[in-house]
């Protein structure tokens, strides 16, 4: 999603724009068991280690969702499909609920007819994959 320079409009904008990008991690384990006893073969002891996204990568998991700068539009619950809310709900909602099930959701041109902002975080990265973490084991079987 994007504004027009000319109109100031929302235009939609390709869906693989807003998709996070190829997401690969590498992780890797390494475990010893060591037999204590010869008589007794339950009793084992076991050194290990797990490191997980041991390159380090730091892709994208995230990415923000959020056209409008105050967060969602959020549909007023009134009345059922069909049927139109009351000029009271329509203002809290910021759009009619009954319309929207009538003729459908066009969101760009909702937006555009109310004068909303678009947020600037719209399609940036919002969160991204956890880092290198190392977990260490030892454990005694009998």
């Amino acid at each position: 999603m994007t504004r027009d320079p000319t109109t100031g409009n929302w235009v939609a904008g390709s869906v693989s724009a807003a998709r996070t990008p190829h997401f690969s991690q590498s992780d890797l384990s390494a475990y010893q068991d060591f037999h204590v006893s010869k008589t007794n073969e339950k009793l084992v002891a076991r050194v290990g280690a797990d490191c997980f996204n041991c390159l380090n990568q730091h892709h994208v998991t995230i990415i923000n969702s959020n056209l409008i700068r105050t967060g969602s539009i959020n549909p007023a619950p009134c009345g059922s499909a069909g049927t139109n809310c009351t000029p009271t709900e329509a203002a809290q909602a910021g759009f009619d609920y009954g319309v929207l099930n009538s003729q459908g959701y066009n969101y760009v041109g909702l937006a555009n007819a109310a004068g909303s902002t678009l947020s600037s975080e719209y399609g940036q990265p919002q969160a991204w994959q956890n880092p290198r973490t190392m977990r260490f084991q030892v454990r005694f079987t009998f």
